[in-house]
């Protein structure tokens, strides 16, 4: 079971992975394609009617991948006054319900942006300028909803084993902690 864990968490990584650098690789076409439209809109008086929808809704899913990372390490805010205050044998359990209640919570919206994407399908919903139908970028949503459950299920799993992730390669590590900390 040890054994298995860990490949699963080598996988999660390597998901990971692949998602920030497909991330970085869209943002940086999104800034030339930004760079672009400002250019020609102020230089040529003419820029592609079509480029703002894409950028706006490239990064709409850009932040339902992104969702998988940040969830994956436990990046998201976190009010964790009263866990911090609480004796370790029971931040374990508190930890348990908060991912139970946010998985839960994760889920019904999954349906019900699944439910909005088939209404805005159905209808045939496009965009104003790039006639995109409307269903792609809601769809970004649903996705990262979906690898946010993924993540906390990951999450689960490597917590029952206790299995640790991988560290993050390529990120610069934390800073040592100041003096008088």
């Amino acid at each position: 079971m040890q054994r298995l864990a860990e490949g699963l968490a080598g996988a999660a990584v390597l998901v990971e992975q692949a998602i920030r650098h497909l991330m970085a690789a869209v943002i940086a076409v999104l800034v030339l394609l930004n760079v672009e439209a400002t250019v020609g809109r102020y230089a040529r008086w003419y820029t592609w009617p079509w480029a703002d929808e894409v950028l706006l809704f490239t990064l709409v899913w850009g932040i339902g991948l992104g969702l998988y990372a940040v969830t994956l390490r436990g990046g998201h805010l976190a009010m964790d006054l009263v866990a911090q205050r609480l004796p370790a044998r029971m931040r374990d359990p508190l930890q348990a319900v908060v991912a139970t209640a946010s998985f839960a919570l994760i889920a019904f919206v999954a349906v019900q942006s699944h439910a909005f994407i088939q209404a805005v399908a159905a209808a045939d919903m496009r965009s104003m300028t790039g006639e995109i139908l409307m269903a792609i970028p809601h769809s970004g949503l649903l996705a990262g909803f979906l690898l946010m459950l993924l993540a906390l299920a990951l999450r689960a799993v490597l917590a029952v084993v206790r299995v640790p992730l991988p560290p993050q390669r390529g990120l610069v590590p934390d800073a040592p902690p100041q003096r008088g900390e």
